[in-house]
């Protein structure tokens, strides 16, 4: 896999509502990344580079780590807040990042729209998942696992024993669709299978379920393998070597406004 990117820098101030810089904090210089150019993938990588967490370092680039570095410095700790609105249509909305706030005019009933969820670590973005459900299969019962939110990230990984379930029952339900141990692919074009691909659904911390529609778990594809094209991909992937059991992506994040607050936690 090969990724060519354009590298800038500039300096990132945290502001007020009266455009004034909060003083004293300031990241300069701070890194940003164009991807100019991929080889030696199936598809592109999609979402919003250096948005994500750095899972080396178990802490979140850019903005988790802005907001991480504010919340430890006193006089900033009330700004230590962001809000992320990943747009599904950017032809009827762009999309809206909120540094030291968040923007409540964005939800349903507006503040009262908000669920709020313990962070597995304070600079993480790790909640715990209870419940995950394929379809009408139960996958994961009263379970607690650790499930990761990133922006950075296009679609949902699952943990191993998950993904060979969602695995089999595409295999068996349908013989055009070709599994490696850690993604699938079908013959058919996207169009020919929405409605067809179950939901999924996962609980957090026993409080609140979420759910993705099969549809939004599908996207367009173009590759071939062993003379074989393939057209549309599924988004939930197994994932290897993370300290962690779910990456949520995407897929679910651009169905709802994400707020960051470190001092809630």
């Amino acid at each position: 896999m090969h990724m060519s990117t354009l590298n800038y820098q500039d300096r990132i101030c945290l502001m007020n509502s009266e455009s004034n810089n909060i003083q004293n904090f300031c990241v300069s210089p701070m890194d940003f990344y164009a991807i100019k150019s991929q080889k030696n993938m199936y598809e592109g990588i999609d979402g919003f580079m250096g948005m994500g967490p750095n899972t080396a370092k178990r802490e979140a680039t850019f903005l988790g780590n802005f907001i991480y570095q504010a919340s430890k410095t006193p006089h900033l700790t009330s700004h230590a807040t962001f809000g992320i609105l990943v747009s599904p249509d950017t032809s009827v909305r762009s999309h809206e990042i909120t540094i030291g706030g968040y923007n409540t005019d964005v939800v349903e009933q507006g503040e009262l729209g908000i669920d709020w969820f313990s962070l597995y670590k304070d600079e993480s973005w790790i909640v715990k998942l209870t419940q995950s459900v394929w379809g009408q299969d139960h996958i994961c019962v009263n379970c607690t696992l650790q499930a990761m939110f990133n922006i950075g990230f296009e679609g949902v990984g699952v943990p191993e024993t998950q993904f060979k379930q969602i695995r089999k029952s595409l295999e068996k339900a349908d013989e055009d669709w070709q599994c490696t141990h850690n993604e699938c692919y079908s013959l058919k074009v996207c169009d020919d299978l929405h409605g067809w691909i179950p939901d999924w659904s996962f609980s957090l911390e026993n409080m609140v379920n979420y759910t993705i529609p099969g549809n939004d778990l599908i996207a367009d594809a173009d590759f071939t393998l062993h003379n074989k094209k393939y057209r549309c991909k599924l988004q939930v992937y197994h994932l290897e070597h993370y300290w962690y059991h779910f990456l949520i992506g995407d897929v679910f994040l651009k169905n709802y406004y994400s707020v960051y607050d470190a001092q809630r936690k």
